[in-house]
Parts: structure tokens; sequence; C-alpha cells
């Protein structure tokens, strides 16, 4: 039985394999685990078996959707589910070894379970959720020591993704268990980058499997903290709250780490969109989708934990004066100043300010997007606009808010009311006189630079020439030769950018399929989640 298990183990390293195996083949296999895996088999064989099996769903997607969903995934998920509780309570009692994480198979399998399957009764999902939050502690646990180990990095991104997917799938379990743990691992996580052995800062890359984990733990965040919606609107984009409205004192140390955490990651995010844009390479700006999806789960956590603060500030002024004096409100207050002068514009700080207004500006006519970028390019201006908006409505260190007018001034002057049109009408926020609408019809051009997103001719456009390209023409009535013709693809996307692309939409597409409002819709990730690459999973 061990020989035929390695034998197994190399032919599920070949694609072809995988592709020509049948539906009585993969029940051998599949049986060859069930019958075995509790007295004759070892950890190493029993995931062997798993990386077969994994390897075989992954290719084979024909035999995937039509026998293994309907007919096998509840068995071998219960298979899995064991075998990691088994695991996880044993090394819970000892130093974990770099061994201990070579659950890349497992977890992947139960990703593509959740993603696919309805056939799992509600009681064992709940013990799924305990066994998997039980796992996702014993991972961040061992962050500090393993997080170099590259076993370590591919299991955790994959129970990450796992813990995600049921959530998502069944918003009533109890997945506000671990929150917090989440946000301290994501922190370490972005600590790890940003900080030298010395306390140093370090102007470095991430490398490939720090960023995807790092991606998955901000994704896994943010269905932790609340899922954002997309309302009525269109361009409307809400981010739920956590229950407790009001910060405790550890979640305002972490909410302070996270605002310097999640600074750099997105300057870092912004510098590589920039980087990727001016590229004419066609496979580097086929990445540009990705990079907006981070930018996009970023923004909504900034926007998740600004609202912490605002609604932690409004039960301190219910509280009364004692509240107030207190070390804590000092604290909230300073924090809600330093989100002010990290994104309002000044005369020395403003490349922020440009970089965030520039992706307000996807949805130009000049600026050619595929379809993912244009969707998260919506999202990403919402969040903006709606980020923007409660940032104006203060800007002093005793959180005194401005009156409504003064609030829809400043906004004005950094956005314009023509080019924020689509954010009144579809939100509740009040609308700006017609007085104010006029005098504030275009933004100011006092903290604009020069602006390449908007070049037509290979120059960046100066804050004059954004000003009278964007809002002192009537792009309806143009011809279609005056606008920028999108770039012809020198070479079509490979597999690995198809998977990696399919992969962040699964979220949002997810979304949709299960709103009522769209009924009938076919999520196509369904089909490109299987389409990428051949991994070899060791």
């Amino acid at each position: 039985m061990k020989n035929q298990i390695k034998k197994l183990r190399q032919q599920g390293k070949n694609p072809v394999f995988c592709q020509e195996v049948t539906n009585d083949e993969f029940d051998e296999i599949l049986a060859l685990l069930k019958d075995n895996y509790q007295q004759n088999l070892n950890e190493a064989e029993i995931l062997d078996l798993l990386a077969t099996l994994a390897n075989i769903i992954l290719i084979n997607r024909k035999l995937h959707y039509e026998h293994f969903t309907p007919n096998c995934s509840k068995e071998l998920f219960k298979v899995i589910i064991n075998l990691i509780d088994d695991s996880t309570r044993k090394q819970e009692s000892k130093r974990a070894e770099s061994k201990e994480f070579n659950f890349v198979a497992a977890y992947r399998l139960v990703f593509l379970i959740l993603y696919d399957s309805k056939e799992i009764n509600e009681q064992y999902l709940k013990h799924s959720n305990e066994v998997l939050k039980r796992a996702f502690t014993f991972y961040s646990k061992n962050f500090e020591q393993y997080n170099k180990d590259t076993s370590y990095q591919l299991s955790f991104n994959e129970l990450l993704k796992s813990l995600y997917t049921l959530y998502h799938q069944h918003a009533d379990l109890d997945k506000l268990v671990g929150t917090a743990e989440c946000i301290q691992v994501a922190n370490r996580v972005l600590n790890f980058q940003r900080i030298g052995a010395v306390g140093k800062e370090l102007k470095k890359r991430f490398t490939d499997l720090e960023m995807m984990l790092m991606k998955s733990i901000l994704n896994f965040n943010l269905i932790l903290l609340g899922e954002y919606k997309l309302d009525d609107g269109d361009d409307d984009y809400d981010v739920g709250l956590i229950h407790s409205p009001r910060l405790s004192v550890d979640e305002l140390k972490e909410c302070s780490l996270t605002f310097t955490n999640l600074a750099y990651f997105l300057e870092f995010a912004l510098e590589s969109y920039d980087t990727q844009n001016e590229s004419k390479h066609t496979s580097k700006k086929s990445n540009s989708a990705i990079v907006l999806a981070d930018l996009l789960a970023v923004l909504a956590i900034f926007r998740v934990d600004y609202k912490r603060i605002t609604s932690s500030i409004n039960q301190l002024n219910e509280d009364g004066k004692d509240e107030q004096d207190s070390s804590f409100t000092k604290s909230v207050l300073e924090l809600k100043q330093r989100y002010w002068e990290y994104f309002i514009p000044s005369e020395k700080h403003n490349k922020l300010y440009n970089q965030l207004f520039q992706l307000t500006l996807l949805s130009h006519p000049t600026v050619s997007l595929n379809t993912s970028e244009i969707t998260h390019a919506a999202h990403i201006r919402s969040l903006i606009y709606d980020l923007y908006f409660e940032l104006c409505k203060s800007n002093d260190l005793q959180g005194d808010k401005i009156d409504s007018d003064g609030q829809l001034e400043l906004f004005l002057q950094l956005f314009g009311y023509s080019h924020s049109i689509p954010f009144f009408l579809n939100s509740n926020r009040k609308s700006p006189s017609e007085e104010m609408k006029q005098r504030y019809m275009n933004p100011s051009s006092q903290f604009l630079r020069d602006c390449p997103t908007l070049s037509t001719s290979g120059k960046n456009l100066q804050s004059s020439e954004i000003i009278d390209s964007l809002f002192n023409r009537q792009f309806s009535s143009m011809s279609t030769s005056e606008r920028e013709r999108p770039e012809k693809l020198e070479e079509p996307m490979t597999p690995e950018e198809k998977e990696r692309e399919a992969e962040k939409l699964f979220t949002l597409l997810g979304r949709v399929e299960k709103d009522p409002l769209f009924e009938g819709f076919v999520n196509p990730v369904r089909e490109w989640q299987q389409s990428g690459k051949f991994e070899d999973i060791e």
C-alpha cells in the first residue's frame, strides 16, 4: 500500500494523468484514504493522498462538477476536518515543528468543497467552524517563528481562504470569535515587512508568498469586521461595523497599529499600481486588477476603523465630561487627528490625496479598463468619497463637528460637485445647495499635482489641464475619435494571471450571486476557479 501511495503521488503531479482519471478510479483512491486513514496510514501518507486528490479535482473539471461535488465531497470533507482537528489538538500541547504545516492540500480541499458544495449540514458546519478557528489560533501563535517558512505560508493562506469562504457562504456562523487575533496577526505580518530587526523602517519589496498571505489576512479581516455590501445605488459602497460600537483600550492600541501598518501597505500598493500603469509590458498591465483589489481591501479596513473611532467619540460625548477627560478619550481623538492629517492634503503633504484622486478618475472615458478593473474602480471610488466625506466632518483635536455646510464645502473643494454627483445621488448624504454646486462645480486646483492618469498625449496633465479635461468638456457629445482608444493587447493573459484575477473576483461575484436582486446570475468564477495553472502540491 505504501508503494501504491507513492506511485499515486508521482502520477498526481502529471496533469495528463489527472485529466484522464475516471470516476471509478477516483473512487478507488478516495476509498484507499477513507478505509485506512485512521489506523494504517501515517500523516505523511494521508497528506500525499490528499495532494493527489486535490490535483485531480483542480485539473479534471468534469469529474469535479459532475461526480466529486455531488457524490464525494461531503465524505471527504469530514475526513479532512477530523484530520485537521486531531493534528491541531496534538500540536497544541507541544512546540510546533515545520513539518506540522504541510497541510496545503488539506486546506485547499476544504476551500474547494466549501465553495462548491451545499450538501454539508448545519450541525457539522458549526463543528467545522470550531475546528478551523482552533487551527487559525494555532497558526497565529506560531507566526513569529515560522512566518518565513514556505509550508507555513502556503498552508496558512489556504486556511484563511477556507475560513473566509465558510463565513461568506454561511453568514449565521459565529465568526466574531477570533477577530482580535486576526487583526493582531495582520499587524504582525505588516510589521515584519515594515520594521527591521533593529527597529529601522525598511523600504523593501514583499515576496510573492508574503504578499499572498497578507492579502488573505486583509480579506479575512474584512469579513470579520463586517461584510461590505453594494446598496441599491451602483456607486454606494458601505462597510458594516462589528457589533461593539465603542473601542476597548486593547482595540484602540490595535487600531493605532493598524493605521500605521495599513498606511505603509496603502503607499506600497499605490506605488505598485503607478509602476504597472507606466509599464508598456502587457503582463504587468494585466496585474493592475489585482492591485486594485488590494487597494479596495485596505481602504475598506481604513473606513471600518474610522467608523469605529467616530462611534467611540460620539459615545464618549454622551457619557459626560469625566469620560471626556480620560487618557483613553485623548488617545481616541489623537488617532482621529492622525486620520485627518494623513488623508486631508496640505501644501506640504498632498501626494496621497493626488494618488487617491487619480483612482477616482478611473471611470473617465479616456481611461481604458477591463471588466474586473471597472468593478474594483467603482467600489474604490465610492470608498474614497465615503471616507473623505466623513473626514470632512471634523478638523480639530477636540472632535467638534463642523456644520453640514462646512463639511460639504470642504469635500467639494477636494473633489468637485460635477465629479462626485453619483456619490450624492446614490447615497443619503445631504446634497449641496445650488449656490454651492456652482461655486464648487470643479475641485480646487490648490493641491492637485501632475495627473498622468488622464494624459492622452504621453505627458502629464497640469492642474489647470486636469480641471479642463475633467469638468469643462461634455463627454456625451464627444466622438469616438476624440477619446483615447484602448491599447490592443499584445498577448493574451497567461493561466497564472487568470488564476490570480479569478481568485480576487470570486468574492465580489459570490455576493452578487447570493443577492436576490440578481436572481439567475451565473457566477463565472465557478468556471475560472478551475482554469488556473496546475500546481505541484508538496
